[in-house]
Protein backbone atom coordinates (compact mmCIF):
# COMPACT_ATOMS: atom_id res chain seq x y z
CA UNK A 1 0.00 0.00 0.00
CA UNK A 2 1.56 3.67 -1.35
CA UNK A 3 0.56 5.37 2.23
CA UNK A 4 2.00 8.48 1.28
CA UNK A 5 0.46 8.57 -1.90
CA UNK A 6 -2.98 8.03 0.11
CA UNK A 7 -2.87 10.76 2.16
CA UNK A 8 -1.31 12.98 0.03
CA UNK A 9 -4.99 12.86 -1.81
CA UNK A 10 -6.76 13.97 1.24
CA UNK A 11 -9.93 12.30 2.80
CA UNK A 12 -12.61 10.71 0.38
CA UNK A 13 -15.60 8.71 0.28
CA UNK A 14 -13.25 5.57 0.95
CA UNK A 15 -10.38 7.09 3.64
CA UNK A 16 -10.58 8.86 6.85
CA UNK A 17 -7.77 10.39 9.13
CA UNK A 18 -7.47 10.30 12.48
CA UNK A 19 -5.05 11.18 15.00
CA UNK A 20 -6.03 8.75 17.90
CA UNK A 21 -8.58 6.05 17.99
CA UNK A 22 -11.80 7.31 19.65
CA UNK A 23 -15.85 7.12 19.03
CA UNK A 24 -15.83 8.97 15.84
CA UNK A 25 -13.94 6.22 14.76
CA UNK A 26 -16.41 3.74 15.46
CA UNK A 27 -19.00 6.24 13.97
CA UNK A 28 -16.36 6.08 10.35
CA UNK A 29 -16.68 2.13 10.62
CA UNK A 30 -20.32 2.28 10.78
CA UNK A 31 -20.51 5.19 8.06
CA UNK A 32 -17.92 2.98 5.99
CA UNK A 33 -19.85 -0.59 6.45
CA UNK A 34 -23.52 1.08 5.34
CA UNK A 35 -22.03 2.68 1.89
CA UNK A 36 -18.91 1.34 0.33
CA UNK A 37 -16.10 0.65 2.49
CA UNK A 38 -13.27 2.13 3.22
CA UNK A 39 -10.16 2.93 5.39
CA UNK A 40 -9.21 4.80 8.62
CA UNK A 41 -5.79 6.08 8.82
CA UNK A 42 -4.63 6.16 12.72
CA UNK A 43 -2.31 8.72 13.64
CA UNK A 44 -2.71 11.08 10.93
CA UNK A 45 -3.85 14.51 11.30
CA UNK A 46 -6.74 16.05 9.18
CA UNK A 47 -4.46 17.49 6.80
CA UNK A 48 -2.52 14.23 5.52
CA UNK A 49 0.48 14.17 7.46
CA UNK A 50 1.99 11.41 9.50
CA UNK A 51 1.75 12.05 13.50
CA UNK A 52 1.97 8.51 14.24
CA UNK A 53 0.55 6.68 17.48
CA UNK A 54 1.85 4.96 20.54
CA UNK A 55 1.17 1.32 19.78
CA UNK A 56 1.44 -1.66 23.00
CA UNK A 57 1.38 -5.28 22.25
CA UNK A 58 -2.94 -5.67 22.12
CA UNK A 59 -4.14 -2.39 20.74
CA UNK A 60 -4.97 -3.42 17.87
CA UNK A 61 -7.27 -5.91 19.18
CA UNK A 62 -8.38 -4.09 21.72
CA UNK A 63 -9.71 -1.72 18.77
CA UNK A 64 -11.41 -4.48 17.38
CA UNK A 65 -12.97 -5.65 20.26
CA UNK A 66 -14.58 -2.27 21.09
CA UNK A 67 -15.90 -1.88 17.69
CA UNK A 68 -17.41 -5.25 17.79
CA UNK A 69 -18.93 -4.79 21.15
CA UNK A 70 -20.32 -1.29 20.01
CA UNK A 71 -22.00 -1.58 16.92
CA UNK A 72 -24.79 -4.51 14.94
CA UNK A 73 -24.87 -6.00 13.13
CA UNK A 74 -21.22 -7.91 12.96
CA UNK A 75 -19.18 -6.63 10.36
CA UNK A 76 -15.57 -7.21 9.12
CA UNK A 77 -12.26 -5.02 10.36
CA UNK A 78 -8.76 -5.68 10.18
CA UNK A 79 -5.89 -4.14 11.06
CA UNK A 80 -2.14 -3.15 10.13
CA UNK A 81 0.91 -1.29 10.67
CA UNK A 82 2.91 0.65 8.71
CA UNK A 83 6.23 3.15 9.18
CA UNK A 84 5.99 6.66 7.40
CA UNK A 85 8.84 8.96 8.32
CA UNK A 86 9.72 7.01 11.20
CA UNK A 87 6.17 7.04 12.92
CA UNK A 88 3.93 4.36 13.17
CA UNK A 89 0.68 4.65 11.15
CA UNK A 90 -3.02 1.75 11.59
CA UNK A 91 -5.04 1.06 9.34
CA UNK A 92 -8.21 0.06 10.15
CA UNK A 93 -9.72 -1.48 7.00
CA UNK A 94 -13.51 -1.34 6.81
CA UNK A 95 -15.29 -4.01 4.60
CA UNK A 96 -18.80 -2.69 2.85
CA UNK A 97 -21.50 -5.04 5.26
CA UNK A 98 -23.59 -7.72 3.31
CA UNK A 99 -26.77 -7.11 6.46
CA UNK A 100 -27.37 -3.13 6.20
CA UNK A 101 -28.19 -0.80 8.04
CA UNK A 102 -25.22 -1.10 10.62
CA UNK A 103 -25.74 1.03 14.16
CA UNK A 104 -23.50 2.62 16.96
CA UNK A 105 -25.54 2.27 19.97
CA UNK A 106 -28.73 3.02 17.69
CA UNK A 107 -27.36 5.55 15.58
CA UNK A 108 -26.72 4.56 12.06
CA UNK A 109 -24.50 6.34 9.77
CA UNK A 110 -23.70 6.92 6.09
CA UNK A 111 -20.78 8.35 4.13
CA UNK A 112 -21.43 11.10 2.10
CA UNK A 113 -17.74 12.58 0.16
CA UNK A 114 -15.44 12.61 3.26
CA UNK A 115 -17.70 13.41 5.90
CA UNK A 116 -20.18 11.06 8.03
CA UNK A 117 -23.84 11.90 8.29
CA UNK A 118 -26.26 10.68 10.56
CA UNK A 119 -29.47 8.52 8.62
CA UNK A 120 -32.72 8.92 8.17
CA UNK A 121 -35.25 7.17 8.92
CA UNK A 122 -35.87 6.98 5.00
CA UNK A 123 -32.24 6.22 4.03
CA UNK A 124 -32.61 3.45 7.17
CA UNK A 125 -35.54 2.15 5.00
CA UNK A 126 -34.02 1.87 1.63
CA UNK A 127 -30.96 0.17 3.38
CA UNK A 128 -33.33 -2.68 4.98
CA UNK A 129 -35.12 -3.08 1.69
CA UNK A 130 -31.73 -3.50 -0.23
CA UNK A 131 -30.92 -5.97 2.23
CA UNK A 132 -33.53 -8.46 2.32
CA UNK A 133 -33.87 -7.98 -1.91
CA UNK A 134 -36.76 -6.36 -1.98
CA UNK A 135 -38.31 -3.16 -3.28
CA UNK A 136 -40.20 -0.29 -1.68
CA UNK A 137 -43.66 -0.97 -3.33
CA UNK A 138 -43.66 -4.80 -2.57
CA UNK A 139 -43.89 -4.19 1.03
CA UNK A 140 -47.16 -4.57 2.64
CA UNK A 141 -49.12 -0.85 3.00
CA UNK A 142 -50.44 -1.42 6.64
CA UNK A 143 -53.16 1.59 6.84
CA UNK A 144 -55.38 0.01 3.98
CA UNK A 145 -57.44 -3.10 3.27
CA UNK A 146 -58.91 -5.27 0.22
CA UNK A 147 -61.80 -2.25 -0.06
CA UNK A 148 -59.43 0.04 -0.98
CA UNK A 149 -58.97 -1.33 -4.43
CA UNK A 150 -60.80 -0.83 -7.04
CA UNK A 151 -62.07 -4.13 -8.48
CA UNK A 152 -63.23 -2.35 -12.07
CA UNK A 153 -59.56 -0.97 -12.30
CA UNK A 154 -58.07 -4.43 -11.62
CA UNK A 155 -60.56 -5.83 -14.56
CA UNK A 156 -59.60 -2.97 -17.43
CA UNK A 157 -56.16 -3.96 -16.61
CA UNK A 158 -56.87 -7.02 -16.79
CA UNK A 159 -58.25 -6.80 -20.51
CA UNK A 160 -54.76 -4.81 -21.31
CA UNK A 161 -53.37 -8.19 -20.18
CA UNK A 162 -54.46 -10.21 -22.42
CA UNK A 163 -54.68 -7.34 -25.09
CA UNK A 164 -51.10 -7.24 -25.37
CA UNK A 165 -50.42 -10.91 -24.49
CA UNK A 166 -47.33 -10.37 -22.39
CA UNK A 167 -49.28 -12.23 -19.29
CA UNK A 168 -52.63 -14.13 -20.66
CA UNK A 169 -54.79 -13.83 -17.33
CA UNK A 170 -57.96 -16.53 -17.69
CA UNK A 171 -61.40 -14.99 -17.87
CA UNK A 172 -62.83 -16.89 -14.86
CA UNK A 173 -59.90 -16.10 -12.78
CA UNK A 174 -61.12 -13.21 -10.12
CA UNK A 175 -59.40 -9.46 -9.99
CA UNK A 176 -58.16 -10.61 -6.32
CA UNK A 177 -56.87 -13.86 -7.36
CA UNK A 178 -55.00 -12.07 -10.69
CA UNK A 179 -53.52 -9.86 -8.05
CA UNK A 180 -52.45 -12.32 -5.63
CA UNK A 181 -50.42 -14.27 -8.29
CA UNK A 182 -48.66 -10.97 -9.18
CA UNK A 183 -47.95 -10.73 -5.49
CA UNK A 184 -49.86 -7.28 -5.25
CA UNK A 185 -51.58 -8.86 -2.27
CA UNK A 186 -49.85 -10.50 0.04
CA UNK A 187 -51.26 -12.80 2.91
CA UNK A 188 -54.58 -10.98 2.04
CA UNK A 189 -53.34 -7.59 2.59
CA UNK A 190 -52.92 -4.86 -0.83
CA UNK A 191 -48.95 -4.12 -1.38
CA UNK A 192 -48.02 -0.48 -1.87
CA UNK A 193 -48.21 -1.39 -5.39
CA UNK A 194 -51.01 -2.34 -5.33
CA UNK A 195 -52.75 0.82 -4.00
CA UNK A 196 -50.83 2.92 -6.35
CA UNK A 197 -51.83 1.09 -9.44
CA UNK A 198 -56.05 0.25 -8.56
CA UNK A 199 -56.54 2.28 -5.40
CA UNK A 200 -59.35 4.12 -5.02
CA UNK A 201 -57.60 6.99 -3.38
CA UNK A 202 -53.66 6.25 -4.02
CA UNK A 203 -52.94 9.71 -2.41
CA UNK A 204 -54.37 8.90 1.34
CA UNK A 205 -51.60 7.15 2.15
CA UNK A 206 -49.32 8.60 -0.37
CA UNK A 207 -49.63 12.69 -0.45
CA UNK A 208 -46.38 12.54 -2.73
CA UNK A 209 -47.40 10.44 -5.54
CA UNK A 210 -49.13 13.34 -8.06
CA UNK A 211 -47.69 13.92 -11.20
CA UNK A 212 -47.43 17.93 -11.66
CA UNK A 213 -47.12 19.47 -15.49
CA UNK A 214 -46.89 22.74 -16.68
CA UNK A 215 -46.05 24.84 -19.65
CA UNK A 216 -43.23 27.30 -19.11
CA UNK A 217 -42.48 30.64 -21.26
CA UNK A 218 -39.54 30.93 -19.33
CA UNK A 219 -37.94 29.05 -16.10
CA UNK A 220 -40.15 31.52 -13.85
CA UNK A 221 -43.26 32.01 -15.92
CA UNK A 222 -45.87 29.66 -15.75
CA UNK A 223 -48.72 29.80 -18.81
CA UNK A 224 -50.79 27.08 -17.61
CA UNK A 225 -49.94 24.11 -14.85
CA UNK A 226 -52.06 20.86 -13.67
CA UNK A 227 -51.42 18.27 -10.77
CA UNK A 228 -52.61 14.77 -11.54
CA UNK A 229 -53.65 12.74 -9.25
CA UNK A 230 -55.43 9.04 -9.18
CA UNK A 231 -53.63 5.77 -10.06
CA UNK A 232 -50.48 5.71 -11.84
CA UNK A 233 -52.14 4.24 -15.09
CA UNK A 234 -54.82 7.31 -15.16
CA UNK A 235 -51.59 9.67 -14.45
CA UNK A 236 -50.07 8.52 -17.20
CA UNK A 237 -53.38 8.73 -19.47
CA UNK A 238 -54.13 12.23 -18.17
CA UNK A 239 -50.75 13.03 -18.62
CA UNK A 240 -50.99 12.14 -22.19
CA UNK A 241 -54.13 14.05 -22.72
CA UNK A 242 -52.24 17.12 -21.74
CA UNK A 243 -49.49 16.47 -24.42
CA UNK A 244 -52.42 16.27 -26.73
CA UNK A 245 -53.92 19.25 -26.27
CA UNK A 246 -50.94 21.34 -25.71
CA UNK A 247 -48.76 20.35 -28.01
CA UNK A 248 -48.04 21.67 -31.84
CA UNK A 249 -48.46 19.72 -34.74
CA UNK A 250 -48.61 20.11 -38.31
CA UNK A 251 -49.94 17.99 -41.10
CA UNK A 252 -48.59 15.63 -44.16
CA UNK A 253 -50.14 14.75 -46.99
CA UNK A 254 -48.91 11.46 -48.55
CA UNK A 255 -51.23 10.81 -51.08
CA UNK A 256 -53.42 8.80 -48.81
CA UNK A 257 -57.05 8.62 -48.37
CA UNK A 258 -56.44 10.42 -44.75
CA UNK A 259 -53.36 12.63 -43.82
CA UNK A 260 -51.14 12.08 -41.51
CA UNK A 261 -50.82 14.33 -38.27
CA UNK A 262 -47.22 15.02 -37.26
CA UNK A 263 -46.83 16.17 -33.40
CA UNK A 264 -44.06 18.36 -32.00
CA UNK A 265 -42.78 15.40 -30.31
CA UNK A 266 -43.38 11.24 -30.70
CA UNK A 267 -46.31 10.67 -28.97
CA UNK A 268 -45.18 6.93 -28.02
CA UNK A 269 -41.38 8.41 -27.14
CA UNK A 270 -43.29 11.11 -24.27
CA UNK A 271 -45.77 7.94 -22.99
CA UNK A 272 -42.67 5.53 -22.53
CA UNK A 273 -41.06 8.68 -21.01
CA UNK A 274 -44.01 9.19 -18.54
CA UNK A 275 -44.27 5.64 -17.76
CA UNK A 276 -40.61 5.64 -16.57
CA UNK A 277 -40.74 8.57 -14.39
CA UNK A 278 -43.65 7.17 -12.56
CA UNK A 279 -42.29 3.52 -12.30
CA UNK A 280 -38.91 4.14 -11.12
CA UNK A 281 -38.88 7.08 -9.05
CA UNK A 282 -38.28 7.14 -5.25
CA UNK A 283 -41.59 6.84 -3.71
CA UNK A 284 -40.26 7.67 -0.29
CA UNK A 285 -39.06 10.97 -0.97
CA UNK A 286 -41.70 13.82 -0.43
CA UNK A 287 -41.38 15.30 -3.57
CA UNK A 288 -43.59 14.86 -7.19
CA UNK A 289 -42.79 14.11 -10.44
CA UNK A 290 -42.87 16.66 -12.53
CA UNK A 291 -42.90 17.83 -16.59
CA UNK A 292 -41.99 20.81 -17.48
CA UNK A 293 -43.32 21.57 -21.47
CA UNK A 294 -41.24 24.57 -22.54
CA UNK A 295 -40.76 26.64 -25.92
CA UNK A 296 -37.53 24.46 -26.82
CA UNK A 297 -37.70 21.22 -24.62
CA UNK A 298 -39.55 19.09 -22.40
CA UNK A 299 -37.97 18.54 -18.82
CA UNK A 300 -39.31 15.02 -17.15
CA UNK A 301 -37.86 14.60 -13.66
CA UNK A 302 -38.73 12.19 -10.88
CA UNK A 303 -37.09 12.01 -7.05
CA UNK A 304 -34.77 9.56 -6.54
CA UNK A 305 -31.40 8.15 -7.63
CA UNK A 306 -29.06 4.77 -9.73
CA UNK A 307 -29.62 1.96 -7.34
CA UNK A 308 -26.16 1.70 -5.91
CA UNK A 309 -24.84 -1.17 -8.01
CA UNK A 310 -25.32 1.40 -11.02
CA UNK A 311 -23.11 4.16 -11.97
CA UNK A 312 -23.89 6.68 -14.13
CA UNK A 313 -21.57 5.57 -16.65
CA UNK A 314 -22.94 2.00 -16.84
CA UNK A 315 -26.32 3.81 -17.11
CA UNK A 316 -25.12 4.89 -20.69
CA UNK A 317 -24.18 1.31 -21.80
CA UNK A 318 -25.20 -2.27 -21.84
CA UNK A 319 -26.45 -3.10 -18.37
CA UNK A 320 -29.08 -5.36 -16.32
CA UNK A 321 -32.58 -3.89 -15.73
CA UNK A 322 -32.96 -3.12 -11.51
CA UNK A 323 -36.49 -1.30 -11.31
CA UNK A 324 -36.72 1.12 -8.56
CA UNK A 325 -40.11 -0.52 -8.11
CA UNK A 326 -40.72 -3.99 -9.46
CA UNK A 327 -43.96 -4.77 -8.97
CA UNK A 328 -44.86 -1.34 -10.73
CA UNK A 329 -42.96 -2.39 -13.47
CA UNK A 330 -44.27 -5.72 -13.74
CA UNK A 331 -47.56 -4.63 -13.86
CA UNK A 332 -47.15 -1.61 -16.76
CA UNK A 333 -44.60 -4.28 -18.87
CA UNK A 334 -47.85 -6.69 -18.71
CA UNK A 335 -50.31 -3.60 -19.86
Amino acid sequence: MNIKGILSKGESQTVEFKRSFDKECIETTVAFANTKGGTIFIGVSNEGKAKGIELGKDTLDGWINRIAQSIEPDITVTADTSSLEKKAIVALHVSESRIKPVNFRGRYFKRVGSTNRQMSWEDITKLVLESVGTTWDATLEPHTTLEDIDLEKVERFVQLCNKTGRRPIPENETALDTLEKLELIQKGKPTKAAILLFGKNPQRPYLQAILKMGRFKSEITIIDDKEIYGTLFEQVEDAMLYFRDRLQTRFEFTGEPQRKVIWEYPLEALRETVINAVCHRDYLDSANTQIRIHDDHILVWNPGKLPPELSLEQLKANHPSRPHNRLIAEAFFYA
